[in-house]
């Protein structure tokens, strides 16, 4: 193995020194430790809101839903996964329609910017070209969906600012870089 110096840091890397190259390292690690941090908060919270409030949803839409599912997969008459995917679909409804009233309650609003980022980051996870995924979207009649879905993972940060988050230790963890609000440059590009 190579010696760790600054002559390693110039080949491997775009930094000059090996100072730099590991206060990269450590920079990195630390988002990606809040940002870990933000996701697991962001579950916890609706996991919390799911069990603590009451959301009557309509049975019918379930079972329409759980059928749709089970057809798909052709196994309407197999009972253990229709009791899996009852819950699943119950547990998603539900969510949808508390993430649905966090965002009427707020008057949530989904600006161009967050719905091109939103495409841009899904597009990445399937492996597509933004392009080629907003024109599936765009055939496929999905654009309403993808807005309501930019639109609730916000509503849900609304919440998640309100509220104060502790990891296992008891510690505060700031996540006010994740929910911060763009900047006026931002904004103006």
């Amino acid at each position: 193995l190579p010696d760790l110096n600054d002559d390693f840091a110039k080949l491997a890397s775009e930094f000059e020194s090996l100072d730099e190259l590991k206060a990269d390292v450590r920079e990195r690690l630390s988002r990606l430790k809040a940002m870990e941090q933000g996701a697991q908060a962001r579950d916890n919270l609706l996991k919390h809101l799911l069990d603590t409030v009451e959301i009557p949803i309509p049975e019918n839409l379930v079972e329409e839903e759980v059928n749709s599912h089970l057809e798909k997969e052709n196994r309407l008459e197999d009972d253990a996964h229709r009791k899996e995917v009852t819950e699943e679909i119950q547990r998603s409804v539900r969510a949808d329609f508390l993430l649905d009233t966090i965002v009427k309650s707020e008057e949530v609003q989904v600006t161009e910017g967050e719905l091109t980022e939103y495409l841009i980051r899904t597009a990445a996870r399937y492996g597509m070209s933004p392009d080629q995924f907003a024109k599936q979207i765009s055939e496929a009649g999905q654009i309403a969906a993808l807005m309501a879905e930019v639109a609730r993972t916000k509503g849900l940060a609304v919440v998640l600012e309100r509220v104060k988050v502790t990891d296992a230790s008891g510690n505060t963890v700031d996540l006010s870089k994740l929910t911060a609000k763009p900047t006026e440059e931002t904004t103006a590009e």
